[in-house]
């Protein structure tokens, strides 16, 4: 085995569980933790058990991390330098100084990042409004997500047309 079927049999076993019976592939989970975090995990993934760029909404009350990102608006690419710092919550965050853009969910567990995810999808109307939860096909609910916003890069589908064809060996 190579490190990377060792690495995405490891994600698998997590993405399988986390899942459940969603309606959510494990393999669009494993795409995007790699298009997200990499083989080598993140930073964000390694200090904050967030390995699918999820960013922190008002509405999340958890634990946040403050890492630099870069944004797409309009087709413009702007960064947004993070402190690196994780904080008890976003009020916290923002008044250390730290940029909304920047703010990240922070995690406890790697499980509890995969979890994240998954209820991250379920609990956001778009996502089934866009048939992320009806996809028959890894394709369909890669375009999905896409469709229902989940990145601002305007070529993420593509990436993750471009990592799950380099990687869909693995699983079979």
């Amino acid at each position: 085995m190579t490190n990377k079927s060792v690495y995405i049999n490891d994600l698998y076993k997590a993405a399988a569980q986390a899942v459940g019976n969603s309606g959510i592939f494990p393999e669009t989970i494993i795409t995007q933790n790699i298009l997200e975090s990499g083989f080598v995990p993140s930073k964000l993934a390694v200090n904050a058990n967030n390995f699918f760029g999820i960013k922190s909404s008002l509405a999340w009350k958890g634990k946040v991390i403050s890492m630099t990102t870069s944004e797409f608006f309009n087709g413009v690419k702007k960064t947004y330098p993070g402190t690196g710092k994780i904080y008890d919550n976003r009020i916290m965050a923002i008044k250390d100084g730290a940029n909304a853009y920047t703010l990240f969910r922070y995690y406890p567990s790697k499980e509890a990042g995969f979890k994240g995810y998954v209820d991250f999808i379920l609990e956001n109307p778009r996502y089934k409004k866009a048939g992320v939860l009806d996809a028959k096909t890894i394709a369909d609910q890669f375009a999905a997500l896409v469709k229902a916003g989940y990145a601002t890069d305007p070529e993420y589908l593509d990436k993750l047309v471009n990592i799950y064809t380099k990687i869909k060996s693995f699983f079979f």
